[in-house]
């Protein structure tokens, strides 16, 4: 694949998501199954997989890591805000846990982020290192 339509691909993943759960999170909660799962597991795992997206997709762009953490954090927990307050007109309770819960997801998936990045390119750059000196 080339790295174009990898990039197309992330984006269209990114928006196919956040549509799917802007949607979930604003039916009636009588329309919705009962899965057996703690309300904040369900907010983490939605908000750290959203986080994971945001960066893959803002990866694309020519930001350093430091910069695409902070604003795929910032813009998962920007709306996860917006996505509480909004509940309250679809029938649904606004929460600050819920949006805890959101952060935290976020938050620990941009970190593993930072971390599985810096790591890879540490190991690239080791890679490189390792290689065989020039010849005298």
């Amino acid at each position: 694949m080339t790295v174009q339509r990898h990039r197309r691909v992330v984006w269209i993943a990114l928006v196919g998501y956040w549509i799917c759960l802007s949607t979930v999170t604003h039916l009636p909660p009588s329309k919705l199954p009962d899965t057996h799962i703690k309300d904040t597991y369900e907010h983490f795992t939605a908000f750290a997989l959203l986080a994971v997206l945001l960066c893959a997709a803002l990866s694309s762009k020519d930001w350093t890591i430091a910069r695409v953490a902070g604003m795929s954090f910032a813009i998962a927990a920007a709306y996860g805000a917006v996505d509480e307050w909004t509940q309250p007109i679809f029938g649904r309770t606004c929460a600050l846990s819920d949006w805890f819960a959101d952060a935290t997801g976020a938050a620990t998936a941009v970190a593993l982020f930072v971390v599985v990045r810096s790591v890879g390119r540490a190991l690239s750059g080791a890679r490189g290192a390792g290689s065989l000196p020039p010849p005298s």
